[in-house]
This record gives C-alpha cells, structure tokens and sequence, in this order.
C-alpha cells in the first residue's frame, strides 16, 4: 500500500511511525556548541551574554512599565525614611 499506510481495517489505515530518536533545538544547539573551537566558543559567550543582557533590560523595563516593581521602590522609600539606609 501506497502512502505510507502499512494496512487497513475497515474504513481505518494504519500508518508507518517513525521511533528514531528526533534530536529537540536545544540538543542541536548543545552539540553545536560543544564542537565550537576556542574562538568561535569565545565568540559565541560574548553574542550570548549581551543576549541575556538585552533581555534582562527588556524585561526590567517591562516589569516597571507595568508596576511589578512598584512595592520595592515603596519599600526602598520607607526604609529610606526610617533611616535603614546607608551611603554608598
């Protein structure tokens, strides 16, 4: 049969299925980067810290745009006041 249908019962096929191993993005991305040379490597930890970087900032500044942080400066502002704070 045609198709990859291996049979039919009635009006069902059944069909092939695959059970090799699919390698996931992120197992790609790990081999991919173990085989890096010391200077690809290096160059790949730089990309990938200013990443993390740019998307720390992104989400800081989506956290106060919303409010998320608004207790902390509340609380930063009493413990100012009360003076718990040092310079520094």
């Amino acid at each position: 049969m045609g198709d990859g249908i291996l049979g039919k019962f009635g009006d069902s096929a059944y069909f092939a299925v695959t059970l090799e191993p699919i390698m996931t993005k992120l197992e790609q991305i790990e081999k991919i980067v173990t085989e890096l040379d010391k200077y690809e490597f290096e160059a790949f930890s730089a990309w990938f810290e200013a990443l993390q970087a740019e998307r720390w900032d992104r989400q800081m500044e989506a956290d106060a745009a919303s409010g998320k942080l608004d207790h902390l400066a509340e609380k930063a502002f009493i413990d100012f006041r009360a003076g718990k704070t040092r310079r520094l």
